[in-house]
C-alpha cells in the first residue's frame, strides 16, 4: 500500500503545468501586420488588376477573395484572424448566408485554398449606392484564419508621412475588355493630391482618395473591388498600411481618370466600434513596434521552453 501511495504522488507532475510553454507551430506563426517575408517584396517593375504583374501570396499576404455561391464576388483584406475589410458596394444586402471568404494560396482556380464562412456582414449604414460614399464593410468569419507568413493582417493608420510607393492588388481584369486574371495581380499606382483629384472627378467626397497612372496604362478594374490599396513610407519601407479600398472609377485605365478608393483612415473609429459591439474587438496597433523573430531566434525560444519544462518537471518530483 505504501508503494501505491508513493506512485500516486509521483503522478502529480504529469498534471497541467502552471506555466505556458509555447509549441513550435505557435512560435512559427508569430506575425506582425503589414510585413512581408520574401526578398524584393512589392518592388517588381510593372509590366505593360490593368498593367499589373503576377503576385505571390508572400507578396500580398493580406489579400483574400470573397465568394457568393462559389462565384468570385470581390476582394478583401485581412485585418486580423477574424475580420476582413472590404467594400459595401459588393453586397446587395447584409445577409451573409451564402458568403464565403477564401485565401487562395496559388492561382485563382487552385484547389489550395483556405475557406471560411462569414458569420456576420457589417455594411456602413450611410453607404450611398448613387454617390458611392462610405463604401466600406466588415466581415466576421465563423472561425479564425491560421495566420502565418502567407496570411498576414494589413496595418491600418490615421496617416502615413512621406509615402514612398503604393500598390493595389486583386484578380480583376488585366485589360479593359478581357477576362479576369486567374493569378493574383499587383500594380504600382501614384497617389493624387486631393485638390487635384477634385478637379478630375465629379462627386468626389472627403471619404475618398485617388490613385492613378497618369498615362492610364495601369489601374484597378472590375473584379478588384473591395481589395486593398497599400502604401509604405520612406521612414519604414518594410511596413505596409492599407489606406484605400477599391471602390469605383470612370471606366478602367482611361488616361487622365484616376481610380477612386475609400479613405480607410476616416473609418478607424467605426471599425473599432463595430468590431467591439459584436464581441470580437479589432485592436488598432502600430506594427512599427513589432518584429518578426528570425527563425534561429524562434528555434532558440522553442528549445529553451522545452528545457524549462524539463527543469520544472524534475523540480516537482524531487
Amino acid at each position: 500500500m505504501k508503494n501505491e501511495v508513493s506512485r500516486t504522488k509521483r503522478r502529480l507532475p504529469t498534471q497541467r503545468l502552471p506555466f505556458f510553454f509555447p509549441s513550435l507551430p505557435s512560435l512559427l506563426a508569430i506575425v506582425a501586420c503589414g510585413q512581408v517575408h520574401t526578398p524584393s517584396i512589392l518592388k517588381t517593375e510593372a509590366a505593360p488588376v490593368l498593367g499589373g504583374v503576377e503576385a505571390t501570396r508572400f507578396q500580398v499576404p493580406w489579400q483574400v477573395g470573397i465568394y457568393l455561391n462559389n462565384t468570385f464576388l470581390c476582394g478583401g483584406s485581412i485585418l486580423d484572424k477574424l475580420w476582413i475589410l472590404t467594400a459595401s458596394h459588393c453586397f446587395i444586402d447584409d445577409n451573409p448566408s451564402f458568403l464565403e471568404m477564401q485565401v487562395t494560396l496559388e492561382e485563382f482556380d487552385s484547389q489550395r485554398v483556405e475557406k471560411r464562412k462569414v458569420s456576420k456582414l457589417i455594411l456602413h449604414p450611410n453607404f450611398n449606392q448613387i454617390f458611392m460614399d462610405h463604401d466600406i464593410a466588415l466581415m466576421l468569419l465563423d472561425s479564425p484564419i491560421e495566420l502565418n507568413i502567407q496570411k498576414i493582417p494589413i496595418c491600418l493608420t490615421t496617416n502615413i508621412k512621406d509615402v514612398k510607393e503604393c500598390w493595389v492588388s486583386g484578380w480583376g481584369l488585366t485589360r479593359p475588355v478581357k477576362q479576369m486574371s486567374l493569378s493574383l495581380q499587383k500594380v504600382h499606382l501614384e497617389l493624387l493630391k486631393q485638390e487635384e483629384c477634385y478637379k478630375k472627378v465629379y462627386l468626389l467626397s472627403d471619404n475618398m482618395i485617388c490613385a492613378w497612372d497618369p498615362e492610364g496604362k495601369k489601374d484597378s478594374c472590375p473584379g478588384d473591388s473591395g481589395g486593398p490599396l497599400v502604401c509604405n513610407s520612406k521612414n519604414n519601407e518594410k511596413v505596409w498600411y492599407q489606406i484605400g479600398i477599391v471602390s469605383w472609377g470612370e471606366g478602367c485605365g482611361r488616361k487622365g481618370k484616376p481610380g477612386i478608393y475609400t479613405a480607410v483612415s476616416n473609418y478607424l473609429f467605426w471599425i473599432v466600434l463595430k468590431t467591439r459591439e459584436v464581441g470580437h474587438p479589432y485592436i488598432l496597433s502600430s506594427s512599427e513596434y513589432f518584429f518578426v523573430p528570425p527563425q534561429c531566434l524562434i528555434l532558440t525560444l522553442y528549445f529553451s521552453s522545452l528545457l524549462l519544462q524539463k527543469i520544472f518537471f524534475l523540480f516537482t518530483i524531487t
